[in-house]
């Protein structure tokens, strides 16, 4: 049985959304200056969520995203595509 946890059950259900990063504990992410900055949800590896930060590439990723947990990250509802 799975238990729901808000409006969203997985870090699937984020996929394409625009976040807000609420917080980190990842010493490189704080130095970065990240929290508080908004982003695009563009992947997913089991219960991580991988966030394009707008203006921003982590170098240490592959593919320039930052890795994030459910509860580090706010979905923006008031963002729409094309403004």
């Amino acid at each position: 049985m799975r238990i729901r946890v808000g409006k969203y059950l997985n870090a699937n259900d984020y996929m394409d959304k625009r976040v807000e990063i609420k917080n980190s504990d990842k010493v490189i992410y704080i130095k970065d200056k990240i929290i508080g900055k908004c982003g695009t949800v563009t992947m997913t590896s089991g219960s991580s969520i991988g966030v394009l930060v707008d203006g921003m590439k982590n170098s240490a990723s592959n593919y320039g995203v930052y890795w994030f947990e459910r509860n580090e990250i706010k979905i923006n509802k008031k963002w729409k595509w094309g403004y």
